[in-house]
């Protein structure tokens, strides 16, 4: 599967919000299989690592949170979007829709970094 490297990272992050929920078997191993292939791929940690890092110097904490905006955004995006588009091709596996049939709450955004994992019919 054909990835930018910035979707790959979002992918992951909602990816993990699907790993605290019990699954049968064949599912949980699908599941923990696209994340170790994400987790393990050097250009994705190489990505996520530039995410975190321009948040944090483009970005302002509060809470513990790191958020973007205003002229930080665009310096944001300046530093990020060349690391991000870049393409990856990972073989990761087709999950099956029943899986979400368990998922815990999820943002529409979530899905659509999810999405392309998904067998459709």
């Amino acid at each position: 599967m054909q990835l930018k490297a910035g979707v790959a990272v979002q992918m992951l992050l909602s990816l993990q919000k699907l790993g605290n929920t019990s699954y049968p078997a064949r599912d949980a191993f699908l599941l923990a299989k696209a994340q170790s292939i994400l987790r393990s791929n050097p250009d994705v940690v190489a990505t996520d690592a530039a995410r975190v890092s321009a948040m944090k110097v483009h970005g302002s904490e509060k809470d513990g949170q790191v958020t973007v905006s205003g002229d930080g955004l665009a310096k944001f995006l300046a530093d990020y979007e060349p690391i991000a588009n870049r393409d990856l091709e990972l073989d990761l596996p087709k999950l099956p829709l029943s899986i979400l049939d368990r998922a815990p709450e999820m943002t529409p955004n979530d899905m659509n970094w999810l999405g392309p994992l998904f067998e459709e019919g």
